[in-house]
């Protein structure tokens, strides 16, 4: 069959309506219709047709639309299909209730027929794309880019087609792989490589070892690869591998880093990060707010040549001095591992007894830092950070010192490099930085930035302690309420 005919299937036991969609298909040669009154056998054409796209209304006589959807999302073969709900339900609640169920787009009745063109085309031409805040990205890439957000990047079902039919293979070279943030990143891509019928042959875990990196590459070329994602541990020392890789025609894509000496469009696809100076900022608007905007702070940077936490730190430390003139930078440290938060956050605070608050660069040895203030007694010291890893996130639900953070997006990162590869494949023009959106995170919003960062609920651990937290809060506000009518 032709590249660009989709066939689709409309499930509904209006006839007049089946008849109107039907008289409008006619008029589009590219689209070929099935139809079917009931669920079950709606079903049973999905099963046996190859289908790109299910018109499904919701209210159905014999089974609803919502549970056809989760038969359909089920199935091996049939979960990658794109579902449109057709429902004369037109209230705005009723609307993103089903879109948050996972359908591709919502389509009111009455059908008008230009409306259904258009949703039928939105729908068809975006199939994977990013759900996510649409904020404007403060950052810059590593050589200065200008940033395009991760929601522009789509790929349309004709381009999957392509992609699928020729049976790629990616491999992923990560720098870590031990951290709540890797796993989410890694979950991101290969749940977008499995739409995109990718194979993924290799991940592989350098734990910050340069030279191990190089030879987890190394193994990889053997493989013959596709496509390469990677992060680099050192941006000097593994460049000459990365190199060797483009020159075997291998499609690369680079989160957070690039390799030294790599040229975008010739050696490589893109590069994706979060918002790194954006989530600075917020780091440092929390700290500012924790302490009424005075105070004395201590930074903890990391001290090698990685961008993207090089811009955390310049936001958050330009931040205070623009912003809050009250708030002192006393002291600034360097780590080149994430295990010496507490060595350094403990020596920051014997030397400043009078501290008021520590920013540190990320959430591991955050949690680092957070030992050192419990060792010295320091309750009252405030501590902000990046990454909204389990144990810092369970520290802001019971608001301990950890305040709270700018957190990145890992899960839809993951989903932006895996679409890139596919412009990649596709000889399709990417651009040089794609960054998405920096997130806010304090106790308030705690369980939904969970839900958004690492596309899952938030652990019953933290959903019990944030839901304790806000009933204890509540209860304090009663009293209070009641004291002073007294």
């Amino acid at each position: 069959r032709k590249e660009d005919n989709y066939r689709l299937l409309y499930i509904e036991d209006n006839e007049s309506n089946l008849h109107l969609v039907s008289n409008i298909i006619k008029s589009q040669p590219s689209y070929t219709l099935f139809s079917a009154c009931t669920g079950k056998e709606g079903i049973e054409i999905v099963a046996n047709e190859k289908l790109d796209l299910v018109l499904l209304d919701i209210n159905l006589p014999d089974i609803n639309g919502y549970e056809v959807f989760e038969i359909l999302k089920a199935g091996k073969e049939t979960k990658d299909i794109a579902v449109i709900a057709v429902s004369a339900n037109a209230m705005p609640k009723d609307i993103q209730y089903t879109l948050d169920k996972g359908f591709d787009n919502y389509l009111t009745k009455p059908i008008h027929v230009q409306e259904f063109l258009t949703i039928l085309s939105e729908t068809l031409n975006n199939t994977i794309n990013q759900n996510i805040p649409d904020h404007k990205i403060l950052s810059t890439g590593p050589h200065g880019e200008e940033a395009v957000s991760a929601k522009t990047l789509r790929l349309s079902l004709k381009e999957l087609k392509k992609i699928k039919k020729k049976k790629y293979k990616a491999a992923i070279a990560m720098h870590y792989t031990g951290s709540d943030w890797s796993r989410s990143q890694l979950e991101g891509m290969q749940t977008t490589f499995d739409k995109m019928g990718i194979e993924v042959v290799a991940v592989t875990n350098a734990e910050f070892k340069w030279k191990k990196q190089v030879a987890d590459i190394e193994s990889i070329l053997a493989k013959n690869p596709d496509i390469l994602m990677s992060i680099p541990v050192d941006p000097e020392l593994t460049a000459s591998v990365y190199q060797k890789a483009a020159q075997a025609g291998v499609k690369l894509v680079f989160m957070d880093n690039t390799p030294n000496g790599l040229q975008h469009g010739k050696d490589y696809v893109s590069i994706v990060s979060a918002d790194n100076y954006g989530n600075g900022i917020e780091s440092a608007n929390i700290m500012a707010e924790k302490l009424d905007r005075k105070g004395k702070v201590g930074i903890i940077y990391h001290d090698a040549d990685f961008f993207a936490t090089k811009q955390r730190t310049e936001a958050f430390e330009k931040t205070i001095k623009e912003k809050y003139p009250d708030i002192q930078i006393v002291d600034r440290r360097g780590i080149t591992d994430s295990n010496d938060g507490e060595k350094v956050a403990s020596a920051m605070i014997a030397e400043h007894q009078d501290l008021n608050g520590i920013f540190v660069v990320w959430d591991v040895p955050a949690e680092g830092a957070l030992r050192a203030t419990r060792t010295a007694k320091k309750s009252n010291l405030v501590i902000t950070t990046m990454d909204l890893g389990m144990n810092v996130a369970l520290e802001i639900a019971q608001d301990g010192p950890i305040k709270g953070l700018g957190a990145q997006l890992p899960y839809q990162q993951g989903v932006a490099e895996a679409i890139l590869a596919g412009y990649g494949l596709l000889g399709k023009q990417a651009p040089p930085y794609v960054a998405v959106p920096s997130l806010k995170v304090m106790k308030e919003n705690v369980i939904d930035a969970w839900q958004l960062v690492y596309h899952e609920d938030a652990p019953d651990i933290i959903q019990s302690v944030a839901k304790s937290r806000s009933a204890k809060e509540k209860g304090e506000q009663q009293d209070e309420s009641i004291d002073r009518r007294r």
